[in-house]
């Protein structure tokens, strides 16, 4: 996300924000705030407060009397090793080395993988996990919905715990473990199954900004969930949106190209 050309100056930022969340800040699992004085004072840009100056300071967002520090510090900041002095120091640790990028919940002998998408947030597309918002609505707990997507808290997967279900946290590295072990599927399967595809629906492949995507739209627009289900069981990213189907994830476009390389010979161009 972010490459740091000054390795003094970015171990210096670490030391100093790792001291503010051990001195007035509070540490959990998915999340580091740091409290604030909010006595307003001037300054040469006219009335401010130290909230919003040390926001700015450690590019934090404000949250009542709380800076919160975004996911990109808990990724990215050199955790202070544990000191019997300060009791915080472990917690701050292992929240920084183990920062969950995932979560793998086993619910009804199926397994999902969640994305922690920051603040203890942990998102599912609403296809995937069907039986698991079942499972979850039995036990009482209410998921939310964003878009397309299902959104489990931190506090749901606790209780999820507490019910007998399995739920793993996962750091970036696992994460990325997880995700690579997958059975195998061939390019012919993938050849097969996408044209297929281009008998049901025009198959196009358009340039958005500086990235390529495949749009797939089907004469028969209550098709489109059923069309989004055929790549998808080939292991390729495919959001099913009113009216069409689009594939834009890098690795997917990748396995296309090689697949059926005859569907790139021709761009539509789109702006950003």
């Amino acid at each position: 996300m972010y490459v740091v050309k000054d390795v003094g100056a970015w171990i210096a930022f670490s030391n100093a924000v790792d001291v503010l969340a051990i001195g007035d800040g509070y540490v959990l699992p998915y999340e580091i705030r740091i409290a604030v004085k909010t006595a307003p004072r001037a300054t040469l840009a006219g009335k401010t407060s130290l909230l919003e100056e040390l926001a700015d300071a450690v590019g934090g967002t404000t949250a009542g009397d709380y800076v919160r520090l975004q996911t990109w510090h808990m990724r990215l900041l050199l955790p202070t090793p544990p000191t019997p002095a300060f009791e915080k120091t472990a917690k701050l640790y292992e929240t920084l080395v183990n920062y969950p990028a995932a979560a793998v919940v086993e619910a009804n002998g199926a397994t999902y993988l969640l994305t922690h998408n920051g603040s203890g947030e942990f998102v599912i597309g609403k296809e995937r996990a069907a039986k698991l918002y079942e499972a979850v609505e039995r036990l009482g707990l209410k998921m939310r919905s964003k878009k397309n997507m299902l959104v489990l808290t931190y506090a749901q997967l606790v209780e999820l715990t507490a019910q007998g279900f399995t739920v793993r946290l996962l750091n970036d590295a696992e994460k990325d473990a997880v995700r690579e072990v997958k059975p195998a599927i061939s390019l012919d399967a993938i050849r097969r199954v996408l044209e297929e595809v281009a008998k049901m629906a025009e198959v196009a492949v358009v340039k958005e900004g500086w990235r390529e995507c495949v749009k797939i739209r089907p004469p028969d627009k209550t098709k489109v969930e059923e069309i989004a289900a055929m790549p998808r069981a080939m292991g390729i990213k495919a959001r099913a949106l009113r009216q069409e189907v689009k594939i834009c994830e890098k690795k997917s476009i990748e396995k296309i190209r090689r697949a059926t390389p005859h569907f790139f010979t021709h761009f539509i161009c789109l702006s950003s």
